[in-house]
């Protein structure tokens, strides 16, 4: 990486420049009505950022493959390039040395991920009937090196799960850092956070300002969303405590340092009283592949509301969301259920709408209800309890 850089340095003739590189194992197990299957698959890539002397937005390109003759192709074309303004601390290269590496070991062999699929497939006939699922193990590694005097390394296990159930609005998806931290009960236990569902097969009418509580994946879908939008202080309910942590064990997405090599901390966007954005400060820019620049953007997510309810209030229960943030009020598509006295579910709702922007949803999360689940999107959050959110015809 070191020899690449002083040579894509030489042909630059000047300036700042950074090499970011990376590279993919993957392998994969399903099984369905068709059978079983198994696939397996790799993928490489680096990208250049380039700032000529005196200018002070950087020039990018990216290509596929990791060899010298791909890293001077993606600097001949960033130099060709017109500058980008990258968002705040990005417009830095930072200097210093990082190793940030899970612990080293084989990829999981085919009989670890055909016993971990056939183990929770059977966790999962205990409470409902599958069709189809998968599990799917990555080995990645990332390096970078930069002529302000950046060297580091981050190696990362992680492992996705998915399976279709039979009477299920959307898929039951799980993540974990290594197959070995993937519970073979995870798809069991996001199933229990959805609820009982609707009683019967009647459909109700939710009515406008009603509480409504979003179950933990969509209290996921949620946060993120808002939080990929929201662009300034504002005053928050009591169930908006929102911490970006990135140094958590295990976590998903966890990282000592973020993808233009500042080091990583624990931050509050939410403390049941004002909400902040993610912003665009050192330790948050992150890229979503080797294609894409840093970022901003968190790392994982804890939502741990200031008040619980034992039970959902009487009102809507939703177990899914379909968001679209367009305009000052977001347009929230909405599955789910009827809630009355004691959490009791009645008719089922299907493609309601409500319409609330980023500042309502924070301003509006009131509570929290049941446990925490750890969902796939790389955020941790019991189902959350927002009060009047109108509805839309």
């Amino acid at each position: 990486m070191t020899a690449i850089l002083e040579a894509l340095a030489l042909d630059a003739g000047g300036g700042e420049l950074e090499l970011y590189r990376r590279s993919s194992r993957v392998a994969r197990r399903s099984r369905g009505p068709a059978g079983a299957a198994r696939s397996s698959g790799k993928d490489a890539g680096l990208a250049v950022r380039w700032r000529p002397p005196g200018e002070r937005r950087f020039r990018f390109a990216a290509s596929t493959g990791g060899r010298e003759a791909d890293a001077r192709w993606c600097l001949a074309q960033a130099v060709r390039s017109g500058g980008v303004e990258d968002p705040g601390e990005a417009q830095q290269l930072p200097a210093g040395s990082f190793d940030d590496r899970d612990p080293a070991d084989d990829r999981p062999s085919e009989a670890a991920l055909r016993d971990w699929l056939g183990s929770a497939w059977g966790h999962l006939e205990e409470r409902v009937e599958p069709i189809a699922a998968w599990v799917e193990v990555a080995h990645t590694t990332e390096t970078w090196a930069s002529t302000a005097g950046l060297a580091a390394v981050r190696v990362r296990r992680r492992a996705w799960a998915g399976a279709r159930v039979r009477g299920a609005l959307r898929p039951l998806l799980v993540a974990a850092r290594g197959l070995e931290s993937l519970s073979t009960s995870a798809w069991s236990e996001v199933w229990d956070s959805r609820g009982p569902g609707a009683a019967g097969s009647a459909h109700g009418a939710p009515r406008s300002g009603a509480p409504v509580t979003f179950a933990p994946e969509a209290a996921a879908s949620v946060v993120a969303a808002v939080l990929r939008a929201f662009g300034a202080a504002a005053p928050a309910g009591d169930g908006w405590r929102v911490t970006d942590a990135p140094l958590d064990p295990g976590a998903v997405f966890g990282a000592t340092f973020d993808d233009a090599g500042f080091p990583t901390r624990a931050r509050v966007l939410g403390d049941g009283r004002t909400a902040v954005p993610a912003g665009a400060a050192a330790g948050t820019l992150r890229r979503a592949s080797f294609r894409d620049r840093p970022e901003p953007r968190w790392f994982r997510l804890r939502v741990e509301p200031g008040r619980t309810v034992a039970e959902p209030p009487r009102g809507l229960w939703v177990e899914a969301v379909r968001i679209h943030p367009t305009g000052e009020a977001w347009r929230l598509e909405v599955d789910g259920a009827l809630v009355g006295g004691g959490g009791r579910r009645g008719g089922a709702v299907r493609g309601a709408v409500l319409r609330a922007g980023p500042e309502d949803l924070v301003t509006r999360c009131v509570a929290g209800s049941g446990a925490p689940l750890e969902t796939h999107l790389g955020v941790r959050t019991p189902a959350l309890v927002f009060e009047r959110l109108p509805l839309s015809s």
